[in-house]
């Protein structure tokens, strides 16, 4: 008599669809998917993006499956601080064009791996293909892209108001809504959650030690989200020796100016690693630096995007929940907040004892979807 072995259950499939909209969703998703992860080791995970794979190989601590996939469009970047209207409306018109057929593919594509959950940092694609593939889904955001387009002034508004209605009729198909803090517009979601953030992997003085910053100096970091950008202050910062400026995604190596470090946009030092290093960070206002700061409680020089509809909201989030100073825009590109750095570096440290927004999220979705055991 042949005693067959039973085959291994086969490991719940999870797939997760982010926008590409600069790194602060795909820092958000990944610090979610670590969590989801450390929880149930044996989930297969299938990332659906166009941020690129290298970003979630430096998060992850597990095996992922990866996809180049455009899962949305949001707003084309003219530079950290402003978007291009007219392209942003020509690559919605050719996104919502695919739309179905995108759909039909991947929910195919689903269904063939067996995928039992997906999640959405705000794509709308990914929502539509849960719902054709008949799937649970779960929509992660603290704003969604039909909000912000309903934000802009009237001529823009209207021009983005067909792409508005669409989204918001995918967004409101999700099995599951969560929102995470800071919230830009509060709505009747099934969890709400404290800011969502990567947690850093090594201590601030091995961080230091590698850039060989000296023990009696200080360290500032300068960021703007994953988003290439010109830096012409440069030179204002020579004028505080006293401090070691690290400005992430300004030179293709790594490069050393007196006191300033410039990093390219993948180096071998994780983002989280050098904000919890930091006496100060400087950047705009933006989701996943907000949310990275807030959980470092380090002081933040916050750039405001006055053309940008969340800045207002994460603004107030950031005057009332954590500490800094407000620097201008214009102020920011010339330079003139340079004078204010030692200020900002001797405002006290917040030591937080609120749980991250990952974590949370994480065990909310492992009661509800208790398949993923």
């Amino acid at each position: 008599m042949v005693t067959r072995q039973a085959s291994p259950p086969k490991r719940p499939c999870l797939a997760y669809f982010i926008t590409s909209h600069g790194f602060g969703h795909a820092a958000r998703a990944a610090a979610v998917m670590q969590s989801l992860l450390n929880r149930h080791p044996n989930i297969r995970l299938i990332v659906y993006t166009q941020t690129p794979e290298w970003f979630f190989r430096d998060s992850l601590n597990h095996p992922f499956q990866y996809e180049s996939v455009q899962t949305d469009v949001g707003m084309i970047q003219q530079s950290p601080t402003r978007e291009d209207i007219d392209a942003s409306i020509d690559a919605l018109e050719r996104f919502r064009g695919n739309f179905d057929y995108q759909c039909q593919m991947l929910a195919k594509r689903l269904a063939k791996l067996n995928c039992k959950l997906v999640l959405c940092d705000i794509s709308p694609l990914g929502l539509a293909v849960a719902q054709m593939a008949q799937i649970p889904s779960v929509l992660i955001e603290n704003f969604t892209w039909d909000w912000i387009y309903n934000h802009y002034p009237n001529k823009v508004k209207l021009a983005l108001k067909p792409y508005a209605e669409f989204f918001y009729r995918q967004y409101a198909s999700a099995s599951l809504r969560i929102q995470t803090q800071p919230i830009c517009k509060k709505v009747a979601a099934d969890f709400c959650s404290s800011p969502v953030s990567r947690l850093a992997k090594l201590p601030p003085s091995k961080i230091r030690s590698q850039l060989k910053i000296p023990k009696d100096h200080s360290m500032v970091l300068i960021t703007m989200g994953g988003t290439p950008g010109k830096y012409p202050f440069t030179n204002a910062l020579e004028g505080l020796p006293e401090i070691y400026f690290v400005i992430p995604g300004a030179s293709k190596h790594f490069k050393r100016q007196h006191n300033i470090i410039f990093l390219p946009e993948r180096s071998s030092y994780y983002h989280p690693d050098l904000i919890h290093a930091s006496d100060a960070v400087i950047g705009k206002v933006g989701y996943s630096t907000i949310a990275e700061v807030y959980h470092a409680g380090v002081p933040f020089g916050y750039v405001k995007r006055p053309v940008f509809p969340e800045s207002p909201k994460l603004t107030m989030f950031i005057e009332r929940e954590m500490v800094g100073i407000d620097i201008n825009e214009a102020d920011f590109y010339h330079g003139a907040w340079v004078e204010k750095v030692p200020e900002l570096i001797k405002l006290d440290r917040i030591q937080r004892k609120t749980d991250n927004g990952a974590i949370q999220i994480a065990a909310f979705i492992s009661r509800y979807f208790t398949f993923l055991d």
